[in-house]
């Protein structure tokens, strides 16, 4: 299965890893297929994420990936098993039996020379591994802002990213400032919570994203909140993911 993923993603014939079996003096080496069906991945960035609990073959295409320079690895050190093992059982009578599992080779890598036996793979970014998806993301846009095509839509998608790794949190009393109406919005607190309802529409909650800014349930949707010179919520801004916005002073 490392073969065959790495051959989506890496070019034609790239040494993977080899293994040394002590039985024999024999090396078995892995490469990428000469061939693949279907559109080549290669030129695609590639992050992948890895926790404490990544093992083994999981474990092993990191380290490829890594010491090949193809990819960002995201999350945790990964477990630290990089030997082949075989089981060997002994009947010892009377209805008592061992197990061992004896290592019976090593994993040799062409770049590095060793492997990640007993340390694990290190990622280039290091997070718990629940925030690793949201960590490459933002890598990722942080890469692409550049980007004038992209940039707008990168933004939007970027500060929902960041506030989902970094929850902004208001008291009672700031959100009783956005409480009243601004032409058609209502905005009320419920048990604690803003909530948001326009014009006879379903009400939705809001999620604070920075102070007078907040998300909706609706991915493309946020609410802006302007204040005056006494520092007065006098305005609400609709902004929308295509760059639109329309605003409502305060009634």
């Amino acid at each position: 299965m490392i073969q065959l993923v790495s051959s989506c993603l890496l070019p034609p014939e790239t040494h993977l890893n080899s293994f040394y079996v002590r039985r024999g003096d024999e090396w078995q080496q892995f490469w990428t297929l000469p061939w693949m069906p279907g559109a080549s991945l290669r030129d695609v960035p590639l992050y992948v994420l890895c926790s404490g609990n990544t093992f083994s073959a999981a474990e092993e295409f990191c380290y490829n990936m890594r010491n090949l320079g193809h990819a960002t690895l995201v999350g945790e050190t990964t477990g630290g098993g990089a030997h082949p093992v075989a089981d060997h059982v002994f009947d010892l009578g009377e209805g008592v039996w061992l197990e061992m599992r004896v290592p019976y080779g090593r994993a040799v890598n062409p770049v590095s020379g060793t492997n990640w036996e007993g340390t694990g793979v290190t990622p280039h970014l290091d997070v718990p591994a629940a925030a690793a998806l949201d960590r490459a993301l933002l890598d990722w846009y942080d890469k692409s802002a550049a980007d004038p095509v992209r940039a707008g839509g990168v933004a939007w998608a970027r500060a929902a990213t960041q506030v989902r790794l970094e929850p902004v949190s208001l008291d009672a009393a700031r959100l009783r400032d956005y409480v009243g109406r601004c032409g058609p919005r209502e905005l009320r607190l419920v048990d604690g919570r803003l909530e948001y309802q326009r014009e006879g529409g379903a009400r939705m909650s809001l999620k604070p994203m920075a102070a007078d800014l907040f998300a909706t349930e609706l991915d493309w949707f946020r609410l802006r909140f302007e204040r005056d010179g006494r520092d007065r919520v006098c305005a609400v801004a609709g902004l929308y993911e295509n760059g639109q916005e329309d605003r409502h002073p305060r009634d």
